[in-house]
């Protein structure tokens, strides 16, 4: 037994000074500093080279492979456009609420777009543009302040009707042409008058 360990102790060492000597050998003819772990140090005392470890190219056939036997399918990329468009002030959300409350014609003769487009805004099928956009949400905006005091049925009528309390002008133009404020103020003043 004690024959045997001496015998693996002696070979280990053969091997140990062999691979020293293997690496004495590539240090002096590259003139560079080969360090071995077995060797376990510097002998010239110069700072060893280090190199890049070494990166294995994935094929690309193995990573589309990967891709396409993926169980998760993510949904269709919406346009960027419309994402955008989406999240800051909800049309789809909004021309539901304007159709429910003034049906689709008639949302689309005020907000002056052709009939079908209220409802391909509601299914989010398409966005509004800049203009009908600002139309939309003005609308809208005016349709939840009207729901406050008058009946939904009512909201039409209200919006084409000649207004008193705007000097006689028509809601949907004013909002139109100058905005809602007036038209906000005027149905504050119709609120407070039904109160009083």
């Amino acid at each position: 037994m004690a024959d045997r360990t001496a015998t693996k102790t002696a070979t280990a060492a053969a091997k140990t000074s062999s691979r020293k000597r293997a690496a004495d050998a590539v240090t002096a003819a590259h003139g560079k500093v080969a360090t071995s772990k077995v060797a376990g140090g510097n002998p010239t005392g110069r700072q060893p080279t280090r190199t890049a470890p070494r990166r294995e190219a994935v094929p690309r056939a193995r990573t589309a492979a990967r891709k396409a036997s993926s169980t998760t399918k993510s949904p269709p990329p919406r346009s960027v456009a419309r994402v955008v468009a989406g999240v800051g002030y909800l049309p789809e959300r909004r021309s539901e609420f304007v159709i429910r409350v003034l049906g689709n014609q008639r949302a689309a003769d005020l907000l002056r777009v052709s009939k079908s487009q209220p409802s391909r805004w509601k299914s989010g099928e398409e966005t509004p543009g800049p203009a009908a956009a600002r139309r939309l949400v003005d609308l809208d905006h005016v349709l939840a302040r009207l729901a406050l005091i008058w009946d939904e049925s009512l909201a039409a009528d209200w919006l084409t009707t000649p207004n008193g309390f705007l000097d006689g002008a028509i809601p949907m133009q004013v909002i139109e042409s100058r905005g809602t404020t007036e038209v906000i103020e005027a149905i504050d003043a119709e609120a407070e008058a039904a109160y009083v």
